[in-house]
């Protein structure tokens, strides 16, 4: 196993202030606030206190539910040349997404933009940014909605514009950028449908029945080369570039058929997934074991999960998604070495780890030597749903 047995995740803190079951977990860039979203409205922390940020009230549920106050989903950006600006997105259950912006003099968030949904009440089942730190101060990100709506914007510093709108006629349950284009990626609750949007027009690249029958949640790995499929079973691991089956990882016989969330930690060797019995569970990604549990304190269902990674630490958020009861969620770090591992190639599982090690000593001398041969010759100039189990 290529997981780093000798240091486990460690419980660190402990957040409260949460109601209500939390559907969406999400760190800001450079860790600096966490948000959770949920039935009971959103909230958020600052990492360096454990402290709630003050926020609009409008995310703060009524005593009688209100559709406009409950988020399924919610996404960071971060405008660094503008001010380090962080913006945090929030999808409601009754189809509008909801834009704030840090005020770093009133250490609060203020809403900076309301988009109303295309069609009223057509809630916001799903969304991603593409590029959390955007470049050129332009920002993509893309929505999806329980009525089978599939909606671009870009945000920039004049405003949010709809680059495109399209309806499918299948159940969504997410919808992902791929990294390396910007096209977008429709993923069908039920019949294991997968397809592939062009990012300027909406147009259909592909679609087929690639996936598992049952999708209920999925998750990117920082390179854009593969994804994670929740099943409510298990969870599946798939190439991104051809949609090819790559790993299993196998959880305890759930309780409940709820989708869990997954995310990949420890730069890409391991994934932590929720389950319904009062744990998540982080998995070995090459082999496919589970080599910790993370215990949250009043048991029951963790569905929610997510990660960030800073220079020298993995950190793990666990929320409980359980109704009518508070929601805390826990952190848990373990330290990143500042030596990385080698790659998960081909050759590296061949020869083993000692020989490849032994290789690098060799083939590095040699390729300076060769570098400077080179240098002497002149050449020729010539991309909360429920299911039956």
């Amino acid at each position: 196993m290529l997981f780093r047995k000798s240091k486990f995740f460690k419980k660190t803190a402990t957040l409260r202030g949460s109601q209500d079951g939390i559907n969406a977990l999400a760190f800001s860039e450079e860790g600096k606030f966490l948000a959770a979203a949920g039935r009971g409205g959103a909230i958020i922390w600052d990492l360096a206190t454990l402290s709630e940020v003050t926020t609009p009230s409008a995310l703060i549920q009524s005593k009688t539910w209100d559709a406009a106050r409950s988020f399924n989903t919610v996404e960071w950006m971060y405008f660094r040349e503008q001010e380090s600006t962080h913006i945090l997105l929030l999808g409601s259950d009754a189809g509008e997404v909801i834009l704030l912006g840090w005020v770093p003099e009133r250490k609060a968030f203020r809403i900076i933009q309301r988009l109303p949904p295309e069609e009223a009440g057509d809630g916001v089942i799903s969304m991603h940014v593409y590029e959390r730190e955007p470049s050129q101060a332009r920002a993509y990100f893309v929505v999806a909605t329980y009525g089978g709506r599939v909606s671009v914007r870009r945000l920039t510093l004049t405003g949010c514009h709809i680059l495109f709108s399209t309806t499918v006629d299948y159940e969504l349950v997410a919808v992902r950028f791929y990294p390396r284009t910007r096209d977008v990626y429709l993923f069908a609750a039920a019949g294991g449908l997968i397809a592939c949007l062009d990012k300027e027009t909406g147009q259909t690249i592909f679609s087929g029945r690639l996936g598992p029958e049952t999708m209920g949640s999925i998750c990117v790995d920082s390179t854009g080369d593969r994804f994670v499929v929740g099943t409510a079973r298990n969870f599946e691991m798939f190439n991104f570039k051809d949609v090819g089956y790559l790993q299993t990882f196998v959880c305890r016989k759930p309780i409940v058929p709820f989708p869990k969330d997954a995310a990949f930690t420890d730069d890409g060797l391991a994934l932590v997934g929720g389950t319904d019995y009062g744990v998540a569970a982080v998995f070995d990604v090459n082999s496919g074991a589970m080599v910790q549990t993370l215990n949250y304190p009043e048991g029951g269902l963790v569905q929610t999960v997510a990660v960030y990674t800073s220079s020298d630490t993995h950190t793990i958020a666990i929320a409980g998604s359980t109704l009518n009861r508070p929601a805390e969620v826990i952190l848990f770090q373990k330290s990143r070495p500042s030596n990385p591992l080698p790659p998960t190639n081909s050759y590296y599982k061949i020869v083993g780890p000692q020989s490849w090690w032994l290789s690098c000593l060799i083939l590095i001398p040699l390729a300076l030597i060769g570098c400077h041969t080179l240098a002497s010759i002149v050449f020729p100039q010539v991309r909360i749903h429920h299911f039956a189990l």
